[in-house]
Parts: C-alpha cells; sequence; structure tokens
C-alpha cells in the first residue's frame, strides 16, 4: 500500500486559454485537455525505495507539441512496490509524459514516457523505478502547444480524435457530408505517389474523373 499525501491536489495550468483567435495569424485552436492524474494502490513488486515522497503530472502530446499537466498528486512510498499512475484518455493524444518529482511539486523537471499497446497510447504508467528518466531543465511546459482542433489559414489544419460531419452534428464516418455536394477539382494532373494512394481529382481540362493507384492517376469517369 501507498500513502496518499492530501495536501497535493493542485488545479489544473490555464497558462493559456481553453478557446483561443490569434490575429493576424488567422489561429484558432483549442487546446488539448491537461490529464488528471490518479494515484492508486501498488499493482505488484517494484523497487522504489520506502519513505521517499514523489510528486507525480502527466501532459498529452499530439505529435506536434505538448500540453501542460492537469493535477499534481504525491504520495509516500513503501519498499518493494509499484506505483500504477492512471488517468482518462484525452481525445486526439498520440502519448503522455509522465513527470515526477523527488522534492517539491514544483520541480517536476524529470518525465517517462507512457508506452502504446496497438499504436493506442496507454493511459496509465507504471513505475517500478525512478532511474533513468528523461531530464528537462525547464520542467514540466507552463504554456501548451498541443491541440485537440487547429485551423490556421497560413499553416497545418486539423481536427482530432474522432469523425468529421459537414451538415451534421453526428457523423457516421471519417468524413460525413449530409447535405449539399462535395468537390475534387484540378486545372491539371498533379503528382501521382504511393503516399496519396487514393486521392481523387476532376480534370477540367478533359472532364473527367481520376483516382490514385500507385503512381499512376486512373479515370474513373
Amino acid at each position: 500500500m501507498v500513502a496518499a499525501i492530501p495536501l497535493i491536489a493542485l488545479a489544473a495550468r490555464t497558462a493559456t486559454p481553453l478557446v483561443s483567435s490569434l490575429f493576424p495569424s488567422n489561429l484558432v485552436y483549442v487546446n488539448m485537455a491537461p490529464p488528471q492524474v490518479s494515484l492508486p494502490t501498488a499493482p505488484g513488486t517494484g523497487s522504489i525505495t520506502a519513505g521517499g515522497t514523489l510528486y507525480f503530472a502527466v501532459t498529452a502530446l499530439d505529435g506536434q507539441g505538448e500540453s501542460v499537466n492537469g493535477n499534481v498528486v504525491g504520495t509516500t512510498t513503501v519498499g518493494s512496490s509499484a506505483l500504477q499512475l492512471t488517468w482518462p484518455a484525452v481525445t486526439g493524444a498520440t502519448g503522455y509524459r509522465v513527470y515526477f518529482s523527488t522534492s517539491t511539486p514544483l520541480a517536476l523537471t524529470q518525465y517517462f514516457s507512457a508506452t502504446s499497446t496497438g499504436s493506442v497510447p496507454n493511459a496509465y504508467y507504471t513505475m517500478t523505478s525512478t532511474t533513468s528518466p528523461t531530464y528537462i531543465p525547464t520542467g514540466v511546459p507552463t504554456s501548451n502547444t498541443a491541440y485537440g482542433v487547429k485551423f490556421n489559414s497560413t499553416g497545418a489544419s486539423y481536427l482530432k480524435g474522432g469523425f468529421f460531419g459537414i451538415s451534421t452534428s453526428s457523423p457516421a464516418m471519417a468524413l460525413d457530408v449530409a447535405s449539399g455536394t462535395m468537390r475534387a477539382y484540378s486545372v491539371s494532373t498533379t503528382t501521382c505517389a504511393a503516399v496519396n494512394d487514393g486521392a481523387i481529382f476532376y480534370n477540367a481540362t478533359d472532364k473527367h474523373l481520376y483516382v490514385c493507384e500507385s503512381n499512376t492517376w486512373q479515370i474513373i469517369k
């Protein structure tokens, strides 16, 4: 068993607003939610030193950046035990970092990366030792660079974590256009390679619809 420290229940950081619109860059985004970590009883044997105090916080990654952390939890360890940290999965997260400190909760300058199962990041981490972490002098991020949604008129844009619907609030597939029409258009052929297999476009010159197969554009109409 581990003894939880009731003092440590710090609120989630809000260094940046949840929804922002920045001009003149025309960037509209929704920050990735900070993970809220829980500290259950020890699930098995490990090599964490008995009687030590550990503090934990978790951040989410989106493949582009990193979120701020949510809460901070603390515990006094017992000998020959392991600590399994858990948190609710964050929509759109591609990974998580588990920060820890052996001194104060604000000195979160070391982390371990949660593993994945079947390309899905695990929303838990079992700590059996505090050796060999990754060290970051600046510590846990104080501003959010991971986004659940990002629309940028001058750069990359994306919507993560589910289906995208147009004219519907309950899309049933990756892209669901419930009303109106969808257009694939080009005045001439574009590059076709294995990396964009399945791409389609309409050639306004010869009035045909094409699909990319390996490295060849095939007429489908």
